[in-house]
């Protein structure tokens, strides 16, 4: 996810976690989407994050 030169896809999914093989970065789906919206994956920016995902993936929240 962070902005780096990859020519070949390293990044791999490991149960709800990622992991990039070329920088080493790694976490969760919103850890994720905070480096590709440029925002903090905690307080606000954890449910604008959020609401960003599940419209862009075209997905609708879950029911509590």
């Amino acid at each position: 996810m962070p902005d780096h030169p990859d020519e070949d896809p390293s990044t791999k999914r490991y149960g709800t976690r990622w992991y990039c093989f070329s920088c080493g970065a790694d976490g969760t789906i919103i850890d994720a989407g905070a480096a590709v919206y440029d925002l903090e994956p905690s307080g606000a920016g954890y449910y604008e994050i959020r609401r960003r995902l599940l419209a862009d993936l075209g997905l609708t929240r879950r029911p509590v």
